[in-house]
């Protein structure tokens, strides 16, 4: 069989969320939503990074890169995140994934980008990609915190996989429904009310230009950050497939804040529990203790986690303090986990390739990762 890779265009959008939904929805309307916002809109390329695999004309196989800015010394450059890999069923195991992923590249150096990342490989992408170049530079850590009743039910989905495909189809059969669990937010948008704090407030629109001045004033330490800017928050925040609440410290100023992601499920008619610490500033001790304590007893969540690797020794005692644990999974070959990958564009990568800035990009110790940083927050 025959493949042909050829880059996204307008007239193939339709066949493109066609073809997600075995990764994003099983809603097209949500697909198509999510990709305009993703790509179109992104603010850091001028169209869109897709790559896509077809036999004769028709749309088999994809990977999305997305675009975005990260400072490394002294300098910002603008990187794509490899993302979105969706393979048709019947053309998986074929050599699809490392024909797109050439052509990707090559494209991607030609375009003058220096380096591509990825912070959302899966278990199959992992390994391709080490074997295709890449390398992995380390895990960004997993700290999180489940209730006994959502522990109890992920117990049970874990070993009813094989039969959750019957049961869909008789639940919709019999058109059953069982009560749709609370929204992840419910108890968080009611507890500013009722427990008010003195000078942490609740908000579910982002306030740009406060939380990028905030931002700058953590660039202290040189390590690699992706840059947020008002630009990016207004973006980032306003992805269909979340929803986003911002707890803010301030007296006289915005002095600190934290920003919590549920995500909707892939049926596209709920979130799932978990909510996610997708970023956390603080311009003193204060401020970083109260937000975090403000956000959890406010929250009440069943569920909630964050990456934890890169953050100082106090945050992550902080998060100790309120049941968060670190993941004792070590990584393996075998399971990978989500691990920080990095690739230069070049087809010949030498040693000086891994350097970006004069500063080594294969050390973990060097990079400041937040959960907001993956394509799938």
């Amino acid at each position: 069989m025959s493949y042909e890779i050829v880059k996204y265009r307008p007239q193939l959008r339709e066949d493109v969320v066609r073809l997600q939904t075995v990764l994003w929805s099983a809603s097209p309307t949500i697909n198509a939503r999510y990709l305009q916002w993703k790509h179109e809109r992104n603010p850091y390329v001028d169209s869109p990074l897709i790559y896509l695999a077809t036999v004769d004309g028709e749309v088999i196989g994809m990977r999305g890169f997305m675009g975005s800015r990260w400072r490394i010394g002294d300098g910002e450059f603008v990187v794509p995140l490899a993302c979105d890999l969706a393979i048709a069923p019947a053309h998986r195991d074929r050599g699809v994934l490392n024909l797109i992923m050439t052509a990707a590249i090559g494209d991607l150096e030609k375009l003058g980008y220096r380096y591509v990342f990825s912070l959302s490989a899966e278990k199959i992408t992992h390994i391709a990609s080490l074997a295709a170049g890449w390398r992995a530079v380390g895990s960004p850590g997993l700290a999180q915190r489940v209730s006994r009743a959502l522990g109890l039910r992920r117990y049970w989905a874990d070993r009813l996989g094989p039969f959750t495909t019957v049961y869909r189809r008789a639940k919709n059969r019999v058109r059953f429904r069982w009560r749709a669990p609370a929204h992840p937010f419910a108890h968080l948008d009611q507890a500013p009310g009722r427990h008010p704090h003195p000078r942490v407030s609740l908000a579910r629109a982002p306030r740009s230009e406060e939380m990028a001045r905030q931002f700058r004033t953590t660039l202290r330490d040189g390590r690699i950050r992706q840059v947020r800017d008002a630009v990016f928050l207004d973006w980032r925040y306003s992805n269909p497939r979340s929803t986003y609440r911002f707890l803010f410290w301030e007296d006289s100023e915005l002095r600190g804040y934290v920003v919590l992601a549920a995500r909707l499920s892939y049926s596209g008619e709920r979130y799932y529990p978990t909510v996610r610490i997708a970023d956390w500033e603080a311009s003193d001790r204060e401020a970083e203790s109260e937000l975090l304590d403000a956000a959890m007893r406010w929250g009440r969540f069943s569920g909630v986690e964050t990456w934890s690797a890169t953050l100082s020794e106090r945050r992550q005692r902080l998060l100790a303090l309120h049941g968060l644990r670190v993941s004792t999974e070590r990584p393996s070959f075998h399971d990978p986990g989500v691990s920080l990958l990095v690739r230069p564009t070049g087809r010949q990568v030498s040693a000086s390739a891994w350097t970006g800035a004069g500063v080594d990009l294969l050390d973990i110790g060097n990079w400041d990762l937040r959960r907001i940083d993956a394509d799938d927050t």
